[in-house]
């Protein structure tokens, strides 16, 4: 009996021990491939939470900053939608076309923005390939869709990612990733 307790303890410790030489790994991905993104994670080579400094630490000064006197929310200050998933910011770091958006609240990354162009997910999914691709390997679970006239969210809160289609053609026009919610 005692044999099986210490064999299940060591399975548990490697198995943990895996888990985490695997996280690890997905963060150094994430902070040397700027094509790749993590739902819940990171992109443009930033992780969720990382500071201010971190961001022009490795992706230089942003071409314009935008600072909030106070705090807003993403889905609707920015994209002017109502919504469940509440992303805070008080200020925005924009580094141009292909380059990344990074929101920040109290100086720490809370959601990051960028192009579908050249990038993909660590799933293999490519975003050019658009959103009903994307769908079909996410899936149907969870997702939300929030249309405004022409233009359409699709979000996946408890993935942590959402994909912005501006004129219902099934291009990704915008995909934002953030810490992933558990909504009701």
């Amino acid at each position: 009996m005692e044999v099986t307790s210490k064999k299940n303890k060591i399975l548990f410790i490697a198995a943990a021990l895996l888990a985490l030489a695997a996280s690890s790994d997905m963060h150094n991905r994430i902070a040397t491939d700027d094509t790749l993104i993590i739902p819940g994670i990171g992109a443009e080579k930033i992780l969720l939470g990382e500071t201010s400094e971190t961001v022009i630490a490795r992706r230089g000064a942003p071409l314009r900053t935008v600072k909030a006197e106070t705090t807003g929310e993403v889905f609707q200050n920015i994209f002017n939608v109502k919504s469940d998933l509440k992303i805070p910011f008080d200020a925005i770091y924009y580094y141009g076309e292909g380059k990344g958006i990074f929101f920040l609240h109290m100086n720490i990354v809370s959601a990051i923005a960028g192009s579908a162009r050249n990038r993909v997910t660590v799933d293999a999914v490519f975003l050019e390939k658009g959103v009903q691709q994307f769908i079909f390997h996410y899936g149907n679970e969870g997702l939300m869709t929030v249309p405004k006239g022409k233009h359409t969210a699709y979000c996946y809160p408890r993935k942590g990612i959402a994909l912005f289609d501006d004129d219902g053609n099934d291009g990704i026009d915008l995909y934002m990733v953030f810490k992933a919610a558990a909504l009701p």
